[in-house]
């Protein structure tokens, strides 16, 4: 499985691949633990881009795409009724942990199928099924 450290690298790799004049370079946003920022919301959350999931090793498990990052991640956990703590609700992730995204600016949205198909491909995460190369 790939580490932050390969996502990273593999980052600038495909910044400087394709450079988007007038875009300026993709960047992942601050890591958002689960376990110790769970009560958290983050505004920027409800933009469009490519998101990934980790588990508590800080290993890639999957790499996604949606046009609402904060609500996406909802579908693998629920947060309790209280607001104290959550239940991981996909059982695809029982080790998920971290969160990491790239949100794209409004008007490039149309990238971000593009830029996840590119991230499936060169890490090959172990949960996602589309997108991955034949061995």
């Amino acid at each position: 499985m790939n580490s932050m450290d390969e996502i990273k690298n593999c980052i600038q790799e495909f910044n400087d691949l394709y450079p988007r004049p007038g875009m300026g370079k993709i960047e992942i946003n601050e890591i958002y633990d689960l376990k110790t920022h769970w009560n958290k919301s983050y505004e920027s959350w409800m933009k469009s881009g490519v998101y990934f999931l980790l588990d508590e090793n800080h290993l890639l498990l999957y790499v996604g795409v949606s046009v609402n990052i904060g609500g996406r991640w909802q579908s693998y956990v629920k947060y309790a009724d209280d607001g104290v703590g959550y239940t991981i609700v996909d059982s695809r992730f029982p080790n998920l942990r971290y969160l990491l995204a790239i949100f794209l600016p409004e008007g490039h949205e149309f990238e971000s199928g593009a830029i996840e198909y590119y991230f499936i491909g060169k890490l090959n995460p172990p949960v996602n099924v589309h997108g991955k190369k034949s061995s």
